[in-house]
């Protein structure tokens, strides 16, 4: 007989399997391409979201929640890695690719697609910025994803 830790293993590595190729399409752009500033908020991204992918009245409510628990979060990760950005990097990177699963549970196949224009579009007017410069001449400082 499967215990019921083995049935949640088992669940766990299916929906793994199962949503693999969308989240390998979304990390990649995860280092690469912040999808909103620093200082946007929860509402500031929804909105952003709500107009660029035409989400519907049932998509937003499904969405918020998702928005909020990532930025609060991410702001507990930026304020508990301190000065450790490898560390800070590697679980913003764990956070996102737990988001971008989430998003991919609400999105159709279309909003996902234009969710990843949106993103590349925010790198490359990031990398064109006129700010300081970081490793590999990509605009410095942390960035929201």
């Amino acid at each position: 007989m499967i215990s019921m830790r083995s049935r949640t293993v088992i669940n766990c590595s299916l929906l793994i399997l199962l949503f693999m190729p969308l989240s390998f399409t979304l990390v990649t752009l995860v280092s690469a391409a912040p999808a909103f500033n620093m200082n946007a908020t929860p509402d500031d991204i929804i909105i952003q979201m709500k107009d660029r992918l035409n989400l519907t009245a049932d998509q937003v409510i499904r969405i918020k929640p998702i928005i909020e628990d990532n930025y609060s979060k991410r702001q507990m990760i930026i304020k508990d890695s301190g000065t450790d950005r490898k560390s800070m990097s590697g679980a913003l990177q764990q956070l996102q690719m737990t988001t971008d699963l989430k998003l991919g549970q609400v999105l159709s196949k279309e909003q996902l697609d234009e969710y990843q224009r949106l993103r590349i579009e925010k790198d490359d007017s990031h990398k064109t910025s006129d700010g300081p410069k970081g490793k590999g001449g990509k605009a410095g400082g942390l960035r929201m994803h």
